[in-house]
């Protein structure tokens, strides 16, 4: 006869008997991590408005109108990035608007646009945007090997064929993909880009 133990949990966390879903959300995202936030989002925020001139900017320039955040603001802050992300509109105004078609009542509830705004600016300026390019690649071959291909221009006829993706700055090589003429895989430039960078998407590379 076999015996049975029922499982125990690898993490055990402290919840009510009826948690809320902003309970559950804090587990992972905690007061001290939205601290940090605010922190840099006020320093950078400073640097930023410390290099411009002020005598070129206007009266209603957003760097002029900044205000440092509060912990407050950032998690209300949050709640309506949370927010666009369920109710996906075609621009950031949209969430703001009275049109009837457009109204939503939860975001001008929460914080004012003119806040918003500034707050949305800062962050999107503080995630660096790195860049990186693809490029083809020869290794002349002169061996056997159904991956080679035939290139008539060349000193050596037979080479192997490499896509390669790479960091701009450095050239360092990301990731490798060789031409192999398989018919089960396509080799439409699109897809073949889509492959390469299926590592880093969406986070902030720029190709």
């Amino acid at each position: 006869m076999c015996s049975y133990s029922i499982a125990q949990p690898a993490i055990k966390v402290a919840l009510s008997d009826d948690p809320s879903p902003l309970e559950v959300y804090q587990l992972f995202t905690t007061d001290e991590l939205i601290n940090s936030w605010e922190i840099e989002t006020n320093r950078y925020a400073r640097a930023i408005i410390n290099s411009k001139d002020q005598q070129l900017l206007s009266n209603r320039s957003r760097f002029k109108l900044w205000k440092p955040v509060i912990l407050r603001e950032m998690w209300n802050f949050i709640a309506i990035c949370i927010h666009m992300g369920l109710d996906k509109k075609t621009t950031l105004h949209d969430y703001w608007t009275r049109h009837p078609v457009l109204y939503s009542s939860f975001a001008p509830k929460v914080m004012v646009r003119e806040r918003f705004l500034p707050i949305f600016n800062i962050s999107a300026h503080q995630r660096q945007v790195l860049e990186v390019y693809i490029d083809e690649a020869m290794i002349p071959f002169k061996g056997r090997s159904r991956f080679k291909v035939y290139m008539k221009d060349k000193t050596t006829k037979w080479r192997f064929k490499l896509y390669e993706l790479c960091e701009s700055s450095s050239g360092y090589i990301w990731s490798v993909e060789m031409y192999c003429a398989d018919k089960r895989m396509s080799n439409k430039l699109v897809d073949i880009t889509m492959r390469l960078l299926q590592s880093l998407l969406d986070q902030c590379y720029r190709l």
